[in-house]
């Protein structure tokens, strides 16, 4: 999970160079930045089903080396003699191989941890996720003022791939011989249908995960170029874009540290006797409030230091979702959890790629940022008020047998 957001994040910093070398528009940037979704959100559905019915540590190893491999490869599109498609195809496969990541969490969750604690695991694994982004935005600008941007992914390509060949060796026999879930061995040869009312909740959770996607994207892939634009372009060189990259890294920090207190926060509620239901909502209300409030505030900041604190108490708040929305899909929809939340995923994706797409238009439409986050205030509102008027926490899917 760490290696998946830090090879997502090393484009957020690249960009800058790569639009600069093929003289790229700003809505050409936005097609080049959704480019992965393409890939990610076909891959959703077949991962999510692989991780239901193989596992899914198994799942996500085999992800690991498809879309590192994708990341080795991506500079060779310097060499084609349509760079800018090259560099989409590349970008897609790498979506592709890492659509795994979450359908694989969830099921790995889902199987080995018990509901009392799933809320602080999923933090944490979540945490770890952000820590990539830290750890890629971080470290990248160097590489690029070193090496060049090339450099930088065929480092990180090269990393996941070593990685997975030790994980697989070390992967205990207990986990790499799972097929189904533990907790209930037989329970994917029966066949599992929704329950009545079911699909109302399961639109509510589509929604909800677009809103969560089209923040995600939008902050991954444009936080750099924000800062960059805004406060650090005047300053010009390498330096800046050294110091933008350290000041991007900053809110997915924030997203980390307070992903683990918001996960212990979440299963000490439910042990001091809190119902589920009330702790996931208490847990998204954070999550959808805080970030509408932040990012309508942004527009109306001129100093670099409130952008970064502002953007920090976004994704730190957005870190309150693990404990909402992730932790009720592992808990809902028992042993389908790896396909409930490949679905919801797809409908985030899309949204992701809309976001991307918008944000290029809206910044060549009215270069500046503020309409482009007041619209994502406005979402992030919307998702509140869907989870709140229609979110029960029942239970998803029943035998066909009881139905």
């Amino acid at each position: 999970m760490l290696l998946c957001n830090a090879d997502r994040s090393l484009m957020g910093v690249a960009i800058v160079p790569i639009a600069q070398e093929l003289s790229l528009s700003a809505a050409t940037v936005g097609v080049l930045q959704s480019s992965y979704l393409w890939g990610y959100g076909i891959g959703q559905i077949p991962a999510g089903l692989l991780a239901d019915r193989f596992g899914g540590p198994r799942v996500m190893l085999f992800g690991l080396v498809v879309w590192s491999a994708a990341t080795c490869a991506l500079p060779l599109a310097r060499l084609s003699p349509l760079p800018l498609v090259s560099l989409v195809i590349a970008r897609a496969i790498f979506g592709f191989g890492s659509a795994v990541a979450l359908p694989a969490t969830s099921a790995t969750v889902s199987a080995f941890v018990p509901v009392n604690r799933r809320a602080s695991s999923l933090s944490a694994i979540y945490s770890i996720f952000n820590s990539g982004s830290i750890i890629g935005l971080s470290t990248t600008p160097s590489f690029i003022a070193t090496y060049g941007w090339p450099a930088v992914f065929c480092f990180y390509g090269a990393v996941g791939i070593i990685w997975a060949a030790i994980a697989t060796v070390l992967m205990p026999q207990s986990v790499r011989s799972v097929q189904v879930t533990s907790a209930q061995p037989k329970a994917l040869e029966r066949p599992m249908v929704l329950r009545p009312g079911g699909l109302t909740q399961v639109m509510a959770l589509l929604w909800v995960h677009c809103v969560i996607g089209w923040g995600f994207f939008l902050l991954l892939s444009y936080i750099p170029t924000y800062l960059f634009t805004q406060f650090a372009a005047a300053t010009g060189g390498s330096s800046s874009l050294s110091a933008v990259g350290l000041a991007s890294s900053l809110p997915w920090l924030s997203s980390a540290v307070v992903g683990i207190v918001a996960g212990g926060a979440a299963d000490a509620l439910l042990s001091r006797g809190w119902l589920m239901l009330r702790v996931r909502t208490t847990m998204h209300a954070i999550a959808t409030l805080g970030p509408a409030f932040a990012i309508a505030a942004l527009p109306f900041v001129r100093t670099q230091t409130l952008a970064v604190a502002l953007l920090c108490l976004v994704t730190g708040c957005q870190a309150f979702n693990y404990s909402a929305f992730h932790a009720l899909v592992a808990t809902v929809a028992g042993n389908r959890s790896g396909f409930l939340l490949a679905l919801t995923n797809t409908g985030g994706i899309v949204m992701g790629i809309v976001a991307n797409l918008s944000a290029g238009f809206l910044l060549g439409r009215f270069g500046s940022f503020g309409v482009l986050f007041g619209l994502t205030s406005a979402l992030y509102l919307s998702s509140f008020l869907v989870w709140l008027t229609c979110i029960r926490g029942d239970m998803l899917y029943v035998s066909a047998n009881d139905h």
